[in-house]
């Protein structure tokens, strides 16, 4: 009984937040916990890369399932939860996050559907250079644009208008409303 009210408590909680969102006590509650997908995450899936130094790492996906923030208010919120914005570090990981939009059932359903990434325009007169805004290192591999993008907007996200259409890399005004990219990411020891 009490781990439902729980769980409702941060339901509301997470669905009320707002751009004025901060981690208050959210952070208590780890994303692996057997309630992060009630507390408002989706996880999407898993990928294995290696750093630059060649150590070989895991990311986990998560999208927000309840909160809508602004692309800054994005960034507090997976850090509430301790996790990352998330990154997108290499064209084959490009293509894996990509197929896991595609291909999970729960998001099949939705059109208009937009999600933060950690990225920024770095030029806002050409909008060619895009960087990861935690790292400050540029976006390295050619983005897969949506046929109408990149626009006039500074933030980066994916997104499909219609059901119809396949998830791709768009630009977002950094104060509307939009879901969570984030992602946890675990060193893997041989």
């Amino acid at each position: 009984m009490l781990k439902a009210l729980l769980i409702i408590f941060v339901q509301i909680l997470i669905s009320s937040c707002d751009d004025s969102f901060t981690s208050a006590n959210l952070s208590l509650i780890p994303v692996n916990s057997a309630i992060s997908e009630n507390i408002g995450f989706l996880e999407l899936g898993k990928y294995r890369g290696f750093t630059d130094d060649g150590a070989e790492y895991q990311k986990t996906y998560f999208v927000s399932k309840y909160s809508r923030p602004s692309w800054a208010a994005s960034r507090s919120f997976c850090n509430s939860f301790n996790m990352e914005h998330l990154t997108i570090e290499t064209k084959a990981e490009e293509q894996a996050y990509l197929n896991l939009l595609e291909t999970n059932i729960y998001l099949r359903r939705f059109s208009g559907f937009y999600i933060w990434l950690d990225g920024l325009v770095e030029d806002p007169k050409s909008k060619t250079e895009w960087f990861w805004a935690k790292t400050g290192i540029k976006v390295s591999f050619p983005i897969t644009w949506h046929p109408i993008e990149p626009n006039n907007e500074y933030c980066l996200v994916i997104f499909r208008h219609t059901i119809n259409e396949k998830f791709l890399f768009g630009t977002g005004e950094c104060n509307t409303k939009r879901w969570s990219g984030c992602q946890k990411i675990d060193l893997l020891v041989p």
